[in-house]
C-alpha cells in the first residue's frame, strides 16, 4: 500500500473520529446537565421540603437514576453508586446510616466523583 493510499484512508476517517469526539462532547454535557439537576433538586429538597414530601423524594429518584444511566459509559462503578442514591431516594426509610455510608451515596461525595470524572472529558476550547 503506497503512502497516498494510507494518507487518504486517513483523511477520510478524520470526520468520523471528529464526529465521534463530538458525540462524546455531547454526552458528557448531557450528564454534566443531569447531574447539576439531581444535586440542585436535592440541595433544594434539604433546604425547604415539599408538602408533598413522597412524590419529591420520587422526583429525586427518577433525576438520580436518570445521572446513572447516563453515566454508565463513561464508569460503571460510579454509575452503580447514582443507582444506589436513586434506590435511597426510592426506598430512603429502609438504609440505615451505616448503609448510606458503605454505599457512598453522600451528596457531595458523588457530585465530586462525577465532575472529576467528567470535566476533563468535555472538549477544550
Amino acid at each position: 500500500m503506497s503512502w497516498e493510499v494510507l494518507l487518504g484512508y486517513v483523511v477520510a476517517l478524520l470526520p468520523t473520529l471528529e464526529a465521534r469526539k463530538e458525540k462524546e462532547h455531547d454526552r458528557v454535557n448531557e450528564t454534566l446537565d443531569a447531574l447539576s439537576d439531581a444535586y440542585f433538586s436535592t440541595v433544594t429538597y434539604y433546604e425547604a421540603p415539599s408538602p408533598d414530601t413522597r412524590r419529591a423524594q420520587i422526583e429525586l429518584a427518577h433525576k438520580w437514576d436518570r445521572v446513572a444511566n447516563l453515566t454508565r459509559p463513561f464508569d460503571r462503578n460510579l454509575s452503580s453508586r447514582f443507582s444506589l442514591k436513586s434506590r435511597f431516594w426510592q426506598d430512603g426509610e429502609a438504609w440505615s446510616p451505616q448503609k448510606r455510608k458503605g454505599a457512598r451515596i453522600g451528596l457531595e461525595s458523588v457530585r465530586k466523583d462525577a465532575r472529576f470524572l467528567l470535566i476533563p472529558k468535555q472538549k477544550k476550547g
